[in-house]
């Protein structure tokens, strides 16, 4: 299922100018998941996103501890 990539993919590029997920990308998502599933998905998205944004921030590799 290429849902999770495409809203992941949506989601990410947004400081990229690329505007708001095409409405394909809802109506498929729609056919798969209840009224929960996305607001889940865009979540663990954002969660995911926010963890990245602050490893390359700091200069943390993925996976480095200590």
């Amino acid at each position: 299922m290429i849902i999770p990539d495409a809203i992941a993919e949506a989601m990410t590029r947004l400081s990229s100018g690329a505007g708001p997920a095409p409405g394909e990308i809802w109506d498929e998502a729609a056919r798969h998941y209840d009224e929960r599933g996305p607001a889940a998905l865009m979540l663990m998205i954002a969660i995911t996103n926010v963890h990245n944004s602050l490893n390359v921030t700091i200069r943390r590799p993925v996976g480095a501890w200590g």
